[in-house]
């Protein structure tokens, strides 16, 4: 435990925490209101508000049809419909090379220069 950042009157901006009566990761001397837990918490988290419109309405009733909450209901749609967009553009991006006839004769020539090399 570390003594509350706010409330510490042994704190110095220009001194060490040892010099303040506590080392960092040292065991913890102070209990009860006057000791909080040493963790620092840094959150990228935002609001995001919407007013859906009837056919957004009608989507989020159905994922939620199932008692998941409206917040894990938007998560997971979030996340499934980035994941769908990224494998889109792969997907797109390896059929646009997989129909470039000069990387095809080029990979076509490294894999037999790579045979070349193999040891049996």
């Amino acid at each position: 435990m570390c003594p509350r950042w706010v409330s510490n009157p042994h704190w110095d901006p220009f001194k060490g925490p040892a010099s303040a009566g506590w080392a960092t990761g040292a065991p913890g001397q102070l209990t009860g209101e006057e000791a909080v837990p040493c963790v620092r918490t840094i959150s990228t988290v935002r609001d995001v508000r919407a007013a859906p419109r009837e056919d957004a309405a009608r989507a989020l009733a159905a994922l939620t049809a199932d008692g998941a909450s409206i917040s894990t209901a938007v998560r997971t749609a979030l996340i499934e419909i980035a994941r769908a967009r990224v494998e889109k553009s792969l997907r797109a991006e390896s059929e646009s090379l997989a129909a470039n006839e000069d990387d095809r004769a080029e990979a076509a020539q490294v894999l037999r220069d790579m045979e070349a090399l193999r040891v049996w």
